[in-house]
């Protein structure tokens, strides 16, 4: 039974109500027509007030998500844009758009590497840019609950080099303001490869202001940088403040308390009573990187579940905390997204004792 509008309707109550089903849930596969944009195919996903974009031509990796009309995400100055806007080297920022979720690996996180091999790897990796190899969509009805999904198969393989694939869903359900992702990445090389994977998850205004804080239960925290340190010196990590001209960014390194095998953070705005919580499985995503940037006009706050550093692959390698995975081998991640807004805002805030920063 879904929850639509303040009411708690069966299947058959729905169906009485619309006539078809894509006047309040459905995909529809779109292409952009014009910009930077032009070429570059998206899933168009509607659940009620919960509508997001999946861009196909880049890992299937969350573009834009709205609720109830409202923008959860944070979109760069250059906008949203193809692959064929790839920019490595210094100018890789050029090709960075954010949205909500852009994932980075595998074979680099962090900026830039030039491996003794004469080969470079680029900032935040490959998988960025790496189109769906296949992809679908459905949608159907299971007992009174409409389901929505989304899959894609998205490959980093080189000749004489790495064959990881990763094998992607994206799901709702109608009623509930919740995306959630599951990855399956395998190793088809005969040989192992080094795996870094970061969910770079990207907040920005309306939902990201002034007295916007962050939730999470931190057992570890430090920071990467003198930057960080002398931030953290002036304020706690997880408060914000309004935009500030020329502000540095701030990069903090979390381990998260866990619970049934899972952790989670939150960014709650006490002013529009809205927030997004991450939740994640963290066997193979033990850290939480967090990305502070008070910046005028890059002003974002980034919550990252990982398994390495954004420091790139040889400070991993030098850390001996590189995670490899094995030829043959497979792993499986899951996140979810959960958007909180009116009653579900409030229970989460108060069951945590947050209603306000102090």
């Amino acid at each position: 039974m879904a929850e639509l509008f303040g009411r708690r309707l069966t299947k058959a109550e729905i169906l009485r109500r619309v006539g078809s089903m894509e006047a309040i849930a459905g995909i529809r596969q779109l292409v952009h027509a014009g910009g930077r944009a032009r070429g570059m195919g998206v899933y168009q996903v509607v659940n009620e007030s919960l509508m997001f974009t999946l861009n196909i031509d880049k890992c299937l990796d969350l573009g834009s998500v709205y609720s109830g009309g409202v923008p959860l995400h944070f979109v760069a100055r250059g906008g949203e844009m193809a692959p064929l806007w790839f920019h490595d080297g210094p100018n890789a920022s050029k090709s960075i758009t954010g949205g909500m979720l852009f994932t980075c690996g595998f074979s680099n996180v962090g900026p830039m590497q030039s491996l003794s091999t004469g080969r470079t790897l680029p900032q935040h990796g490959y998988l960025r840019t790496s189109p769906a190899c296949l992809h679908g969509a459905t949608t159907c009805w299971q007992g009174d609950e409409y389901h929505m999904e989304v899959t894609a198969e998205m490959r980093e393989a080189a000749l004489f080099g790495e064959n990881i694939v990763m094998r992607r869903t994206v799901s709702t359900r109608l009623g509930e303001s919740a995306i959630h992702i599951r990855d399956e990445i395998e190793n088809e090389n005969v040989h192992d490869a080094p795996l870094m994977l970061m969910y770079h998850i990207n907040v920005g205004y309306p939902l990201l202001d002034e007295h916007a804080f962050a939730v999470f239960d931190a057992l570890s925290t430090r920071c990467r940088d003198a930057v960080a340190e002398a931030g953290l010196q002036k304020q706690d990590c997880r408060a914000f403040g309004a935009p500030t001209d020329g502000e540095h960014e701030q990069v903090f390194y979390h381990r998260l308390a866990e619970r049934d095998g899972r952790s989670s953070a939150a960014l709650l705005n006490p002013d529009l009573r809205l927030g997004l919580q991450i939740e994640y499985a963290n066997a193979e995503l033990p850290n939480l990187i967090q990305w502070k940037c008070k910046a005028s006009g890059d002003y974002v706050m980034g919550l990252e579940p990982s398994n390495c550093y954004p420091e790139g692959l040889l400070a991993q390698e030098k850390s001996d905390e590189l995670r490899v995975l094995r030829a043959g081998e497979s792993i499986h991640t899951e996140l979810t997204l959960r958007v909180l807004r009116g009653e579900a805002f409030e229970n989460f805030a108060v069951g945590r004792g947050v209603c306000t920063w102090a």
